[in-house]
């Protein structure tokens, strides 16, 4: 894999970086997140955060039409709205850095070019200095870890400086509602949880289809057609033509086996909670002996917005 070139050593603050080092390929989540907010990075001044309140109407009813006689006497019985109101939190990352002075002496510079295409960070110097790589190394770390957190994070409040905080992700948040499939997806059962989503009320608005690769191979032999070409064999879609969406992309998350997450991408934001230098920042700490020692050092979180704007499909056994 190669990914999109970053050059980190240059600015101690790697916050932009996060979200462009793994590509879209390695992360595509948080790569998308990054993007389509278009920069809507929320600033937070303490751990907790709300992300929502979620409410709703009565069911249509024509209960409340009322007679002259009934209007004199005053309105029908009221009815308390209930809200439920979502709360997360950030987590603190703190990755080391350290690069013996021996191994610098013995070798300058890499050459990246010779190095696994796992770690290939760039592809415009033809070397990187060995901090520069353990930094740009532990920078890939962070967003593969990250994007995790936003999937598979369990919501902890820290109740104590010997207790970590843990930022609550997407898995968590749609459980309660999740479309369970229990058995291969198919096209009535992926329907079905797209009713499931209008009937909650969802807005339906710039949806994105995220799944594992043999769910979105599953998906390609479901709605996809072959090409009218005799020397093209096979589908690989992209995109999905639905009732009650219309156009709804497709991306593969490497990290999903049998779940299947929509999510609505105006809502999902990073969150980061500013230390005094910095969001997400690269520090050299005292030496240890005769080596660099540092570390990278933040606190980040995700603004998932409310459930019912998103889907989950559980149990798609394949």
């Amino acid at each position: 894999m190669v990914n999109t070139p970053v050059t980190l050593l240059e600015n101690p603050q790697l916050y932009g970086a996060l979200f462009l080092v793994g590509g879209f390929q390695r992360t595509p989540l948080i790569n998308l997140m990054g993007s389509i907010s278009g920069g809507r990075t929320r600033q937070i001044g303490g751990l907790e955060y709300v992300e929502g309140v979620e409410w709703s109407l009565d069911a249509p009813s024509l209960s409340n039409l009322r007679s002259e006689q009934q209007s004199i006497v005053g309105p029908p019985d009221f009815t308390p709205t209930t809200r439920t109101q979502s709360t997360n939190t950030v987590s603190y990352f703190d990755y080391p850095v350290f690069v013996s002075e021996q191994a610098i002496a013995a070798q300058r510079w890499i050459d990246v070019t010779n190095t696994s295409s796992r770690v290939d960070l760039t592809q415009q110097d033809p070397g990187i200095s060995l901090l520069q790589f353990e930094i740009q190394k532990q920078m890939l770390q962070i967003a593969t870890d990250f994007e995790k957190l936003v999937l598979d994070g369990v919501y902890t409040k820290s109740t104590g400086k010997a207790v970590a905080p843990q930022t609550g992700g997407f898995v968590e948040l749609l459980t309660a509602d999740a479309y369970d499939v229990s058995a291969p997806i198919d096209r009535d059962k992926f329907e079905a949880g797209l009713k499931e989503m209008f009937d909650a009320g969802a807005s339906m608005s710039n949806l994105i289809l995220f799944v594992g690769a043999r769910c979105k191979q599953i998906l390609s032999k479901l709605y996809g057609y072959a090409p009218m070409d005799r020397n093209i064999g096979g589908v690989n879609i992209k995109q999905l033509e639905v009732d009650l969406v219309g156009n709804l992309p497709i991306v593969v998350l490497p990290k999903l086996s049998t779940k299947m997450i929509i999510l609505n991408m105006d809502l999902p934001k990073p969150v980061v909670f500013p230390m005094p230098k910095g969001v997400l920042y690269f520090e050299e700490l005292a030496k240890v002996g005769t080596a660099i020692n540092g570390h990278i050092y933040g606190a980040l979180g995700v603004d998932r917005g409310i459930a019912a704007e998103h889907k989950m499909y559980i149990n798609c056994t394949v």
